[in-house]
């Protein structure tokens, strides 16, 4: 159940990301999509590497998690950077 909960919220977050932008007419609202659709993507490739068809977490020794930071640090940084070009 806890992985209904996770994908059902990549896939809303997705669709919400999607239909925003166009729902209000785009312009800048379109980077939404453009930060948060490669996010997603990451994120999904990132647990089918980790987690075993079981469902059990497979990380063995550093360097995944150490993967792991550098991304989100990668990625809040092209976000925060997105933001601050956009306002």
């Amino acid at each position: 159940m806890p992985d209904l909960v996770l994908w059902a919220t990549a896939a809303s977050l997705l669709g919400v990301s999607i239909v925003v932008p166009a729902a209000t007419g785009g312009g800048w609202v379109w980077l939404l999509p453009a930060v948060t659709v490669p996010l997603l993507v990451g994120w999904v490739v990132l647990q089918r590497m980790i987690v075993t068809p079981l469902g059990e977490l497979h990380l063995q020794g550093r360097r995944p998690m150490i993967a792991i930071v550098l991304c989100t640090v990668a990625a809040v940084a092209v976000f925060c950077g997105v933001l601050a070009l956009a306002f």
